[in-house]
């Protein structure tokens, strides 16, 4: 096994792998929409009494909370996914 394996297992192990924090998207088109929303919000506080900007703020952090918890849910699946696309490609190889 090699030692960046074993590195990330005992990172795992430990409870210090957040993939989650640590993934920066280079997609453009995520980056425009991360900055178009940063400009609206900034917009919005200006404009919007603090009462109604705190409460859309609010529903913000629960898109951004969603969307993590999301995000999780999508990578267990495509891991799984992954492992029984390995398994199954190994018994097809095996059974050559």
């Amino acid at each position: 096994m090699s030692r960046e394996i074993q590195d990330i297992m005992e990172e795992f192990f430990n409870g210090k792998l957040y993939p989650a924090e640590q993934v920066v998207s280079e997609s453009p088109r995520c980056k425009n929409i991360s900055e178009e929303i940063c400009q609206k919000m900034m917009g919005m506080e200006k404009t919007l009494e603090a009462s109604v900007y705190n409460e859309i703020e609010a529903v913000h952090d629960l898109f951004a909370t969603e969307a993590e918890i999301m995000g999780v849910e999508y990578f267990k699946c495509g891991f799984s996914l992954g492992l029984q696309f390995m398994q199954e490609s190994q018994e097809v190889i095996h059974d050559l």
